[in-house]
């Protein structure tokens, strides 16, 4: 069966943005779940793509609230604290901690330009196993199935105030 796609009309592409956040959510959900639930074999590889569904899930939801307000403040960002920071110029009242990102320990340069640097690069983290010089990302990494689904509802619990919240909805 094929699926034509939607029509949104121009006023409404912001709503395209979340509803394709909710579909890339649902489908890291499923993958994770079959993971977690031993009905797939679970291996680091899958996790990363199960990541990036999710992470990618919080990009768009993070556009679409923000071009509904201001279209042209989203262009071009892939950094999560970036759009963070931007959403939360345009929703103050609306709180959002997504489950990606480092954090580095005040006043400690190296953590913190190290923080800055993992939340720039996340987007590309999770889609390449190098570097934009060839070079494999540095540190240890890892997934566990069952404790990335707790996050996944966690993330799925804020999507969905977000999305009302913003769009009433």
């Amino acid at each position: 069966m094929m699926h034509n796609a939607p029509k949104y009309g121009e006023t409404e592409i912001p709503l395209h943005f979340r509803d394709l956040a909710i579909a890339y959510l649902e489908c890291s959900e499923r993958l994770c779940g079959e993971m977690a639930d031993g009905a797939w074999d679970a291996n680091f590889h899958r996790g990363q793509a199960v990541m990036w569904l999710a992470f990618h899930a919080t990009e768009l939801l993070l556009k679409g609230c923000i071009r509904r307000i201001a279209p042209r403040d989203s262009k071009s960002i892939h950094s999560l604290g970036k759009l963070l920071e931007v959403f939360s110029t345009h929703f103050p009242n609306v709180p959002f901690e997504p489950p990606f990102g480092a954090e580095a320990i005040t006043g400690d340069s190296e953590a913190i330009e190290w923080a800055l640097e993992v939340d720039r690069t996340l987007h590309e983290r999770l889609r390449y196993p190098t570097n934009r010089t060839g070079s494999t990302w540095p540190g240890e990494r890892a997934f566990a199935p069952q404790l990335f689904a707790a996050e996944l509802k966690r993330l799925r619990a804020d999507i969905e105030r977000i999305s009302f919240a913003v769009f009433g909805k």
